[in-house]
C-alpha cells in the first residue's frame, strides 16, 4: 500500500514508495538508468558526469572482493536523487538556536534513516551484508580519491579558494582520467560491473 504521495513511478513501470520501501520495488534495471542519468555536483561539471560513472570509478579503487560496496555506495540515489552536500546542510536546517538545533537533528535522522533502509534493501538484494566499519572506510577513502580526481578533471577553471573536503584529509587523486561517459555508456558499464559481480543470471532473471 502506498503512502500518502511519498511514492513515484520507476522507469521500470514500479511503483516505489519512499515511506515503506519493498523488496519488490527494487530493480537493477531501475538504479543502472536512474544513476547513469544524474549528473553529479549538480550538473556544474565540465561535461556530464553521473553517478553510475563515478561509483564505477570507486568500484575499481577497491580490491575485488569488496568492489560490490564500492559500485552501489550511492545506489541509494536511484531512489532519493544525488542532493549535494551543501543542499543536505540547508535541508537538515542551518543558523543557531534551540529550534534549528532540535530541527536539524530531526532532519539529519530521518534523512539518514531513510537512506540506510534503501541501502540495506538494496544489500539484501545483491546478497551481500551490510558493510562493516573496515570495509566503510575504504569506501570512504575510495570516494575521497574519485572527489580529488573529479575536481581536477571536471573543475579546471575554479575562481575560488575555499577548500575541499579533500583538501583537508589531504587526499590526492587516482592516476585515471575522466571522460564523462554518456548516460548510455555510463548505464552500460554499471551494469556490466554489476554482472560481473553478482552473475549475469541475477540481472537476466529480472528482465
Amino acid at each position: 500500500m502506498m503512502t500518502g504521495d511519498l511514492w513515484f513511478t520507476t522507469s521500470t513501470g514500479r511503483y516505489f514508495d519512499l515511506a515503506n520501501p519493498e523488496p519488490p520495488m527494487f530493480d537493477w534495471t531501475d538504479i543502472a538508468t536512474a544513476l547513469s542519468r544524474q549528473c553529479r555536483f549538480n550538473g556544474h561539471t565540465r561535461w556530464f558526469y553521473s553517478v553510475a560513472e563515478h561509483s564505477c570509478h570507486v568500484a575499481s579503487l577497491l580490491p575485488d572482493e569488496i568492489a560490490v560496496y564500492g559500485l552501489l555506495h550511492d545506489a541509494h540515489e536511484a531512489y532519493i536523487g544525488d542532493i549535494t552536500a551543501p543542499m543536505k546542510s540547508f535541508i537538515m536546517g542551518t543558523g543557531a538556536g534551540l529550534h534549528n538545533a532540535v530541527h536539524k537533528v530531526i532532519m539529519r535522522d530521518r534523512w539518514k534513516a531513510m537512506e540506510h533502509r534503501i541501502d540495506q534493501m538494496i544489500y539484501d538484494k545483491a546478497g551481500i551484508p551490510a558493510p562493516t566499519d573496515e570495509i566503510e572506510a575504504q569506501v570512504k577513502r575510495a570516494d575521497l580519491t574519485m572527489l580529488a580526481t573529479e575536481r581536477r578533471d571536471l573543475f579546471p577553471g575554479e575562481k575560488h579558494t575555499r577548500p575541499w573536503l579533500i583538501d583537508k584529509e589531504q587526499v590526492p587523486p587516482a592516476d585515471l582520467d575522466i571522460r564523462g561517459w554518456d548516460p548510455e555508456t555510463a548505464e552500460s558499464e554499471f551494469t556490466l560491473a554489476l554482472a560481473g559481480i553478482l552473475g549475469e543470471s541475477v540481472l537476466i532473471a529480472e528482465a
